[in-house]
């Protein structure tokens, strides 16, 4: 029951700040910018209560600029992916996603206990990166839903999947 009522409480949460939306039944990530401006990842859940659908919302308090994916795409879950890198005193989580010409990543870094989340938009063709800093984290739970995305381990980095070993 208390379960339910989180997820109730958070979907109420994340109305009050898009409306319009695609349905969904829990929030798993939201914050303010320096901009006024609110950033979120939220989706639907299935009869298990696992993960279902994700969607990615920018824009003003009521106006969003950008839901993505449309509500139409089909496993929309493919359309996102994570990567991962740890060691001590440093964690950096990314969650990323391609649309219309830009790669957008939600970077949540920890460094010597200090923790940002910070949105990096970057052109693809052009190669030029905008950041954009959360000044206010309302909710927190990239680490849940990044375990359930498609891993990226293009590359030569540092850079693992969630629950590997």
């Amino acid at each position: 029951m208390l379960f339910v009522l989180s997820c109730y409480g958070q979907a109420t949460q994340l109305g009050e700040y898009f409306d319009s939306l695609p349905a969904f039944d829990k929030v798993y990530f939201l914050c303010e910018t320096d901009k006024g401006k609110y950033i979120s990842l939220y989706g639907g859940l299935n009869a298990e209560k696992n993960p279902a659908s994700l969607f990615y919302t920018y824009g003003y308090k009521n106006k969003p600029e950008i839901i993505y994916p449309s509500s139409t795409l089909h496993n929309n879950f493919l359309a996102f992916e994570h990567q991962y890198y740890s060691r001590p005193f440093t964690s950096y989580l990314f969650i990323s996603f391609n649309n219309k010409g830009y790669r957008y990543t939600l970077k949540d870094s920890l460094e010597n206990d200090i923790k940002s989340v910070s949105l990096g938009v970057k052109s693809i063709d052009r190669g030029k990166e905008h950041s954009i800093l959360c000044k206010k984290i309302i909710v927190d739970e990239l680490y849940e839903i990044a375990e359930r995305l498609p891993c990226n381990k293009k590359g030569d980095g540092p850079f693992v999947c969630l629950g590997d070993d």
